[in-house]
């Protein structure tokens, strides 16, 4: 098998045709995962694989899985760049893809500054996403940053349905928000908008 292996890495690299190529790095892939026990090697084929055919269905699964496995997070937000970026959808359909990489970025690699611009572009098609959220409340604690969140939970705030008990809750925020900046009349608007969508709210009545 390992004289398989070898000639199918030249047909991979040197094939006139790309199908040949993506065919014999497939059959070197599965050669070295199943019959050389080469978990690394197979990983190797199949990254040459998607460098040809970008989101191959079993390279994607198998990377997916291996990267995920050997929690090689750096390996796996690369994955899923790459097939994001190879990709022909609007913002709106790619959602999940952004959200799947954010995360990785901001709770496997701990590195929030990576992650922002991609919760940046999934705010911009769902403001009020709750992991978003989530995000934005903890990493502009860690800058200091009110300002912005209060730009973040703004949009959110818009976005959603008046009356719901989610809207009141971001206003609530808001108006606490507004009183640690010091901004008297801001705090009242929003403790106002407190009450238009949660009337019985018992903070907002006192104040």
């Amino acid at each position: 098998w390992a004289d398989v292996a070898r000639v199918l890495e030249r047909l991979a690299d040197r094939a006139d045709e790309i199908g040949d190529r993506v065919a014999a790095g497939i059959r070197l892939a599965r050669t070295q995962s199943q019959r050389l026990s080469g978990g690394e090697r197979a990983a190797r084929a199949y990254e040459g694989v998607l460098r040809v055919a970008p989101s191959h269905p079993e390279a994607m699964d198998f990377l997916t899985g291996f990267y995920s496995a050997n929690e090689r997070w750096a390996e796996l937000v690369g994955l899923y760049e790459r097939e994001l970026a190879a990709k022909k959808a609007n913002e709106t359909e790619l959602v999940g893809d952004m959200l799947q990489i954010a995360m990785l970025y901001w709770k496997k690699l701990a590195h929030s500054r990576a992650a922002d611009p991609w919760f940046s572009r999934i705010a911009k098609v769902e403001p009020a996403n709750e992991a978003l959220l989530a995000f934005y409340r903890d990493y502009c604690a860690s800058l200091g940053d009110d300002g912005r969140l209060m730009d973040v939970l703004g949009a959110a705030q818009r976005s959603l349905k008046d009356g719901s008990k989610e809207k009141a809750q971001i206003a609530g925020e808001l108006a606490h928000l507004a009183e640690g900046q010091a901004n008297a009349q801001k705090a009242i608007e929003q403790y106002k908008a407190v009450l238009r969508n949660d009337p019985d709210n018992t903070e907002a009545r006192e104040k």
